[in-house]
């Protein structure tokens, strides 16, 4: 459980960075990455 909350930090750390650069508009990273956290931490 508490390896599937810190594998999902792990990647939405990487993707955030390169989310964000990649498109102009930032609400579909932002969006991304908020359901990665989100499912992170159901994983609890």
């Amino acid at each position: 459980p508490q390896c599937f909350l810190t594998l999902m930090e792990v990647v939405s750390g990487l993707l955030a960075p390169a989310l964000a650069n990649r498109s102009r508009d930032k609400r579909v990273a932002l969006v991304v990455l908020l359901t990665l956290m989100t499912t992170g931490f159901a994983g609890l």
